[in-house]
């Protein structure tokens, strides 16, 4: 018996077995008469409409089985044609018909006949019908990897854990965090992301490092040049992990988005710098966890260089 599953995506019907024959092919079949189409998707066709009546084509019959006198032996007194019976041929026989005999037969079309089937489950979709999702690893809840079929579990509720999550927003910071406004730090092992703000200075600054000697004892003065300095505005750290969830695979997508790219929009928006005091002022947004902001002011006259 066929167990069908019908998806219905804005009039084009579509159609497998969930027996779980991979290799069973709908090409003897006739699902209300015509034949279904294959599409680009093993085991799924295309099919007129839902079906009513499913018939199935049986297996070629050989008939008229013979062995026929091969053209060099027409003149002698050996029988023209010598057909198949159910008795047993003895092995001279055999020797002569192998010899001077081919084997034919006639190909007797296999009949129709109607199929017994079931249509476990009609699922319309509106959007585009998508059976290959594999986007990270999403998770579904248990009771829908009962209830539906795994190639339309992407319209159920699904999540991603607490560490996905986390690689999904570091992959997301990684690819769009501009390097020129600010720089990010991350650490895999311990589930930990920082942010810090580059605050260019109006003008470079100069200082002094004591750094030690090569070679020998001692240290030596050198002068450097700074032209900002980094200011943490956003930590995400292991006990501030969540799972994103989603009412579809689609939601879920769009709400890695929702909160992904208003986090970047932030970072990514360098600090106002104060054109006074050479530049040693500044005022900035932090940004928690959860997207709220906080406005962060630098005093005109506090200089941390290191």
């Amino acid at each position: 018996m066929l167990d069908l599953l019908i998806v219905n995506n804005n009039g084009r019907i579509y159609t497998r077995d969930l027996n779980g024959k991979w290799h069973i092919t709908f090409d003897r079949y006739l699902f209300d008469g015509e034949v279904p189409k294959e599409t680009y998707k093993d085991g799924w066709y295309e099919i007129a409409k839902v079906p009513e009546v499913i018939m199935y084509r049986e297996d070629d019959k050989k008939t008229n089985e013979r062995w026929e006198l091969l053209e060099q032996y027409q003149e002698t007194n050996l029988t023209t044609i010598v057909y198949k019976t159910q008795q047993k041929i003895s092995k001279m026989m055999m020797d002569l018909l192998g010899t001077c005999y081919g084997f034919k037969y006639d190909i007797l079309p296999g009949e129709y006949k109607p199929v017994e089937f079931k249509i476990r489950e009609i699922v319309t979709v509106d959007s585009e019908f998508n059976i290959s999702r594999k986007d990270g690893n999403i998770q579904h809840y248990y009771i829908d990897q009962i209830e539906t079929h795994r190639d339309l579990l992407y319209t159920k509720k699904c999540f991603l854990s607490k560490e996905d999550s986390f690689a999904v927003i570091m992959d997301y910071f990684e690819r769009n965090i501009d390097t020129k406004v600010c720089e990010a730090t991350y650490y895999k092992h311990s589930h930990c992301i920082v942010v810090r703000k580059k605050i260019q200075y109006h003008s470079p600054v100069e200082y002094i490092l004591q750094e030690r000697r090569k070679r020998g004892t001692g240290y030596k003065t050198i002068k450097k040049v700074k032209n900002h300095e980094p200011q943490e505005i956003f930590r995400l750290e292991e006990k501030d992990l969540f799972s994103f969830k989603g009412e579809n695979e689609d939601d879920l997508m769009a709400n890695i988005q929702e909160y992904c790219k208003p986090l970047v929009d932030i970072f990514n928006t360098p600090a106002m710098i104060c054109s006074h005091c050479e530049g040693m002022g500044y005022s900035l947004m932090k940004v928690g966890v959860d997207g709220k902001q906080e406005a962060f002011k630098q005093n005109h006259n506090r200089i941390s260089l290191f």
